[in-house]
Formats: structure tokens, sequence, C-alpha cells
């Protein structure tokens, strides 16, 4: 994901999301090859990861401070992993209550999978987000969050143009 954001003045602040799979490495890779701005690039860490992506995240790290001078910013949560899969009490009353009725625990998120995506959101999404978020908030008078390119979508580095409120969009 890239988030491009344009206060009043028309500067721009380019934020990189990188998860450090195949999709998000030629992105950066192909906005690195292509001269796109880069500001900051942001990496959400598990801390369950395998080794070889630590590895693989180092040398992206190194390629990006000797093409560009900037390191990978890396978030994470404060409680981690574990705490989340095995020890984060439950709040809301209907998730209680299915739970007692199934016998689980009220804690916990359980393993994640394909229905249950606690992991992604929780280590992730919501970090990159906030972050962003909290970027936003320094620069004045932001108007819109613009481009975002997900996993769940090819790459993409289509070109954009300013809306009327002069947010930066894609053009398709």
């Amino acid at each position: 994901m890239r988030e491009t954001i344009q206060n009043a003045n028309g500067k721009q602040f380019h934020a990189v999301s990188l998860s450090g799979g195949k999709d998000s490495t030629a992105m950066l890779l192909l906005m690195i090859e292509r001269g796109m701005p880069i500001d900051m690039v942001l990496s959400a860490d598990t801390g369950m990861e395998f080794p070889e992506m630590y590895e693989h995240l180092a040398k992206l790290d190194e390629h990006l401070f000797r093409e560009r001078g900037i390191h990978i910013t890396t978030l994470r949560h404060l409680k981690g992993f574990e705490y989340l899969m095995f020890d984060e009490p439950k709040q809301k009353p209907r998730s209680l209550e299915n739970r007692a009725r199934l016998g689980i625990p009220p804690y916990g998120n359980g393993w994640p999978g394909i229905r249950v995506r606690w992991c992604t959101g929780q280590l992730k999404t919501h970090l990159i987000t906030k972050e962003v978020n909290r970027l936003k908030g320094k620069l004045p008078q932001i108007p819109k969050a613009l481009v975002r390119t997900s996993a769940e979508s090819p790459i993409s580095l289509a070109a954009t143009q300013a809306d009327a409120n002069g947010a930066i969009i894609p053009v398709a």
C-alpha cells in the first residue's frame, strides 16, 4: 500500500506499507527503480515471522538506505502476538456469551486462520493505519488520504491526479 498525503500548501508525504511479501517488495523496488517519491516505509512486525523474512527485510532496508537514505520503520504491537492469541480479555457481551456457550475461555483470540483474521488486523493493518493517521496529524490541513494498493489487488503503480479537494486519486 502506498499513501500519499497532501496538505493545503501542496506539500506531499509518501508513506509505503511493506509486508515483505512478493507484492509489497515488488512495489517498493519498482518505486525505487522508477524514481517515485518515498518519504517513509512502514512495516509491521508480528514477532512471529520466519527468520528468512527478517533477513529479507534487512536486505530491503540496506537497499532502501543505499538508494534513498532512509530506513524501514518497524511497528510492533505493545503486547505482541502471544498476548493477543492467549491472554487478551474479551469485552463484547455477545462474544462472551458465545464463548460461554461453546465452553471457550473469555480471553485470547486463538489460532489465526482463514475465518479468524485477528492477526492481520491487530498486528499489521491497525498499527500501520494508526501510524499513517499520526503522520497526517503532523501535516497541517490534510483533506484526504489518497492512493492505495492492497495485497488483494494486483500491483499497480497507477498514475494519479488531484481531485477537487486537492487529494491525489488513482487514474484508471
